[in-house]
């Protein structure tokens, strides 16, 4: 034990001689650390760590770093055969980050402790004060990340293809990291993409908790990603998901899963050992379900139709909540193949087609053409009452033996599941949203399912409108969107419907393009399952033309059938109208179910939506209704549960109930619910029943849904949608919470068209093609009229940055009227996947944007010099301010520097080293420009040396260099050229995201002193985050700081890593308090380019 202190307070000394001695050649904690390390002294590199380790717990992350770093190094040799990093499996991941941080990277054989201690996790307490914890968590181990990756190309590959295909789904994304994954900035382009991703998601909590998975994954940033995690649940703010994470769970790996089937006439289920399954008990229950299974109908619910199975042509499209931009059009084969013991939410709209969906997997189970890796699929039915009867945390095992009420062996096959995990099993919720609302342990039944299931795979479907909810709670590891029907799928069962007779599929055709919204509509399989059988009723010679006209049809229709089942043909040959039907026993009977309807979706039980009703009589349910008879002891013996064909029926039913209230009811209805997602369908069905005559729409400024416009649709008077739309002076409609059909933009278009207001589109990252701004124009141009109006609507702004618009999409976008394009103030088209192809088209179009100031146009798929005819027609435009691309000439941006008489800010990403001193060598001929930022190019110290200390333009104000592996050199002259020089206005330099060292941080250090000698200081911002720098620069700038005058408004921007560092340094020296006044710690808001 003396042997031990004794050499700890040798290496202590020496490591303080050491400092003093060299304290101009940088010596710091971590260089000497480093340099233990590199010499493979790990003992004493482990004494300086645990002797620091109690005084700047901030410093000790950038240490992490280093010891990863060297070890990579120091490795690199003897793992030069190994070129694949080595990956957690998921079900590692999943345990890894329930623990708490324990160990980091190991150095030469051995483990260094790595475990935030409450004291260590009480100085975060406070750090992370600012809007989103989520992201500010991520951003204090950036640096960190971006040092691991730097290192080792094969681990950053791995990591850009963990990232792209889950979180970060666009080309653009994946690419730029690649093309410039010889150098850091790669790495940095990376990373703030993943921190954007946290920062703008609508859920950060879970958007983090999705990197920290991915994370997990990698040995390498394991201890990152519990750094994460725990100063996350260290902030104060509560994390839902992030503490179910921190839980203890089982980590029990039942190794891939491989169960075969064999003919269905012997039933013998094959694991994946080769043995057979000698579980009678679970053969048996097997065979009960799939005999259920052999009796359902196609969908057990309702199907209006008389075409076969929908499900050939149905669509399956897996969406990510966070990330819209991930589409991709999936087969159905796709979803039966999921992964053993996943977790999978499948949502959708009314009608598309959840349910088929489900009793479809079923029937293909029992039919041996599917799924047959699973021995058991337990299908529960959400709405039946026996399922939530025993829908409660404690009926779990009841749940799992619904089907065996009557079985004596139940209990012995539910222990058996149990006792297994769930392993074989798969377990479809179907319709979580028509749980009754009232009872607030919903999910906790879900969750209780999911953990005692471990090994089984959930699937939950519901409607879209309890996604969100649901997933801000559970973490799904598949996330399905159904689409519904495509073009050519939505043709296909057309022709099967008619049996190829061309006649009648080219009527149907006819009328569909004359009515839009109509065939706007066809997309869900029972709309447009509806329509066929309506055309095909000789009863119906006049067809719909929205939606309401469709179903109050349908409803007609069903009516229709119900009392020709029940009398003589005849008996009812027409009815006019559902509210003057002419025999008064049925209009009673309709009434009731009307108010019966209204009663469960608007005036439920405590406020809340009921699908299923109980009497204990009979009642007339004129077809509109199922009739089933319950057992309910509780209840005092029999009873009929009633519930109507389909939700959408119910929905129509009561608007109808409202249509027949007083004026100032229905007026009142429209206020309180036509803002509620859940109430949506029906308010669409109540706008079409009362046409608006007598009633009003109040819009938003701000609007996250299209569910007004598509109800605006169903009024068919020009002048009305015209009154509603024209209440605002601007509309905003941003970050739609749903995915948008090509439809929605045809009602946009048409929307906009019938207005003479302001609009703003907010379309970034939102998986746009070139189909929906084809329709968006179709529908704009289907007003009548609308190009002879002497009032013209205007559109302030429009994002469409992060979509594959294609060539075609943004020549459709600039084929909008001249008059529309001339009231265009800003266009972003950063990262719309067009080249040169489409510039024959848009040039001529240029001239229109009389009054364009911001043009974003970075990230697209031109080379050097094709751009420049653009640039020529561009700087013609008089009153455009800000513009951005992304690998210019040096011509081009010589051109976009000097041609043009008012563009001021400008934007260049991706420049090689010609363009960028073409940039610098020009800065001194601009006469007006404000701003030049430069994004991702290289910028070297010959190129700044020769360039930039040449006088700038007085009117030169902002100088951002972000992410162009800047070096302590390169800044020392940047600094220079903007401080020392008197001449210079520059307010804002930034250089954040760089790799600026020491040198460069205590030269500018020692440059304060001269600004607070100037008489009048143009510079008030300096942004230095993310960049190399260890505490002896930060030290300096707090010395120099800490006497620069309190009242001259100077704020130099640091990483959030430091804020602890300099708050306690400070805290032991109250004479420097004043340079708290010029520090801040936080990213820079988000970049325009990446917002709405």
């Amino acid at each position: 034990m003396d042997h031990k202190n004794d050499y700890r307070r040798r290496v202590i000394e020496v490591f303080w001689k050491w400092k003093n001695k060299n304290l101009k050649n940088e010596a710091t904690y971590l260089s000497l650390i480093k340099a233990f390390v590199e010499e493979m002294n790990i003992k004493a590199a482990e004494y300086v760590i645990h002797f620091y380790k109690s005084h700047h717990l901030q410093s000790l992350m950038k240490c992490h770093s280093s010891w990863t770093n060297s070890q990579s190094k120091s490795t690199q040799k003897s793992l030069s055969s190994e070129k694949v990093t080595q990956r957690h499996s998921y079900q590692e991941s999943q345990s890894f980050i329930t623990e708490k941080p324990q160990r980091c990277s190991s150095l030469g054989g051995r483990d260094i402790s790595y475990k935030f201690t409450s004291r260590s996790n009480s100085q975060f307490r406070g750090v992370l004060q600012h809007n989103n914890v989520f992201s500010q968590a991520f951003d204090f181990f950036c640096d960190a990340l971006v040092t691991i990756l730097s290192s080792d190309q094969a681990l950053f590959h791995q990591f850009v293809e963990l990232v792209t295909s889950d979180l970060l789904t666009h080309p653009i994304e994946r690419e730029k990291p690649l093309r410039n994954s010889g150098s850091v900035i790669g790495c940095k382009i990376l990373v703030n993409d993943v921190w954007t991703f946290i920062n703008r998601a609508r859920n950060p909590e879970r958007a983090l908790q999705r990197v920290l998975f991915i994370l997990t994954q990698i040995e390498q940033v394991t201890d990152i990603a519990c750094g994460i995690k725990d100063i996350a649940l260290e902030s104060g703010v509560k994390c839902t998901l992030l503490c179910a994470m921190n839980r203890k769970m089982k980590n029990k790996d039942h190794g891939p899963l491989a169960i075969a089937c064999v003919p269905d006439t012997q039933n013998i289920i094959i694991a994946h050992d080769g043995a057979v399954d000698t579980c009678s008990l679970i053969k048996k229950y097997a065979l009960k379900l799939k005999k259920y299974y052999q009796g359902l109908p196609a969908n057990p619910k309702w199907s209006p139709a008389k075409a076969r199975d929908i499900f050939e042509y149905v669509d399956l499209v897996a969406v990510s909540l966070e990330n819209e931009s991930k589409k991709e059009t999936s087969l159905l084969a796709d979803l039966f193949n999921v992964a053993c013991g996943s977790s999978v939410l499948i949502e959708g709209i009314p009608g598309i087609g959840k349910s088929t969906l489900a009793y479809e997997m079923c029937k293909r189970w029992t039919d041996g053409s599917a799924l047959q890796e699973y021995s058991l699929i337990l299908l529960l039915p959400l709405r039946d009452d026996s399922v939530q009867r025993n829908w409660s945390p404690d009926k779990i095992q009841e749940l799992i033996g619904i089907y065996l009420n009557m079985q004596s062996w139940k209990s012995e096959v539910v222990q058996k599941i149990f006792d297994d995990d769930g392993e074989g099993l798969l377990i479809i919720l179907e319709g979580f949203d028509e749980l009754p609302e009232d009872k607030p342990s919903n999910v906790d039944v879900l969750k209780v399912i999911m953990r005692d299931m471990s090994d089984a795979t959930i699937i939950v479907t519901t409607r879209t409108s309890t996604t969100h909810e649901l997933s801000k709670k559970i973490r799904f590891k598949k996330h399905i969107e159904i689409q519904g029907f495509n073009e050519d799928s939505r043709n296909r069962y057309v022709t099967t419907f008619f049996k190829n007779n061309h006649k009648q599929q080219e009527s149907f055709k006819q009328y569909i393009d004359k009515y839009p919204v109509i065939s706007g509509c066809l997309y869900i399989p029972l709309n447009l399952a509806i329509l066929l059988d309506v055309i095909t009723n000789p009863k119906f010679s006049e067809l719909p033309k929205t939606m309401t006209e469709l179903y109050e049809v349908l409803i007609k229709m069903l009516i229709y059938r119900e009392i020709e089942s029940e009398a003589p043909a005849g008996m009812l040959t027409q009815i006019p109208n559902l509210s003057e039907i002419p025999d008064p026993a049925i209009q009673d009977a309709f009434d009731n179910l009307c108010k019966l309807a209204y009663e469960g979706t608007v005036a439920g039980k405590r406020g809340q939506q009921q699908l299923v009703f109980y009497e204990r009589e009979k009642y007339k349910t004129l077809g509109l209704m199922r009739r089933e008879v319950k057992v309910l002891p509780n209840e005092g013996g029999d009873m009929f549960a009633y519930s109507f064909l389909h939700s959408t029926i119910q929905e129509f039913l009561a608007a109808y109930f409202i249509y027949g209230l007083t004026s100032e009811e229905i007026q009142s209805h429209l206020n309180k619910y036509n803002n509620s997602y859940k109430m949506s369908v029906t308010m669409r069905f109540l706008v079409g029943l009362t046409k608006l005559e007598g009633q009003s729409l109040i819009l938003n400024k701000k609007m996250s849904s299209l569910n007004i416009f598509h109800q605006l649709m169903e009024v068919k008077n020009n002048l009305l949608v015209s009154q509603v739309l024209n209440q605002q002076e601007q509309i905003t409609i941003a970050r739609v919470s749903t995915i948008m059909t090509e439809h929605d933009f045809y009602v946009l278009g048409r929307c906009m068209a019938l207005s003479f207001t302001t609009w703003r589109f907010g379309f970034t990252l939102r998986a746009l093609t070139n189909k929906h701004m084809k329709m968006l124009v179709l529908g704009f141009k289907s007003v009548k009229g609308v190009m002879e109006l002497s009032d013209h609507p205007r559109v302030k702004h429009i994002g469409l940055s992060l979509n594959q618009l294609g060539n075609d999409g943004v020549s459709s976008v600039v084929s909008l009227p001249p008059f529309i394009l001339g009231t265009i103030l800003e266009l972003n088209l950063r990262a719309t996947s067009i080249n040169k192809e489409c510039l024959p088209h848009c040039i001529p179009k240029i001239e229109h944007f009389s009054n364009l100031v911001t043009f974003l146009f970075h990230d697209n798929g031109f080379k050097e010099g094709e751009q420049q005819p653009l640039i020529d027609n561009l700087c013609r435009l008089k009153n455009l301010k800000k513009v951005s691309f992304s690998n210019l000439s040096p011509a081009e941006c010589v051109t976009v520097l000097t041609e043009s008489q008012s563009i001021c800010k400008v934007e260049f990403y991706e420049l090689s080293l010609a363009s960028v001193g073409a940039v610098l060598a020009t800065l001194h001929q601009c006469k007006i420009l404000e701003c030049i930022e430069m994004y991702e190019s290289h910028i070297m110290r010959e190129v700044v040396a020769g360039n930039l200390m040449q006088s700038l333009p007085r009117s030169f104000r902002e100088l951002r260099l972000k992410n162009c592996a800047i070096d302590s050199n390169t800044a020392c002259i940047i600094f220079d050229a903007v401080i020392c020089r008197d001449s210079q206005a520059v307010q804002i330099l930034d250089l954040g995201d760089n790799i600026i060292d020491d040198k460069g941080g205590r030269h500018l250090a020692g440059l304060i002193p001269l600004l607070a000698l100037k008489k009048t200081l143009s510079l008030n911002e300096i942004f230095l985050h993310h960049n190399s720098f260890t505490e002896i620069t930060i030290i300096e700038l707090i010395d120099q700081l800490a006497w620069f005058p309190s009242d001259v408004d100077l704020v130099v921007y640091l990483s959030l890593q430091w804020e602890g560092f300099v708050n306690q340094f400070i805290e032991h020296s109250p004479i420097k308090h004043g340079a708290l006044k010029h520090f801040e710690f936080k990213r820079p808001d988000m970049h325009p380019s990446t917002s709405t």
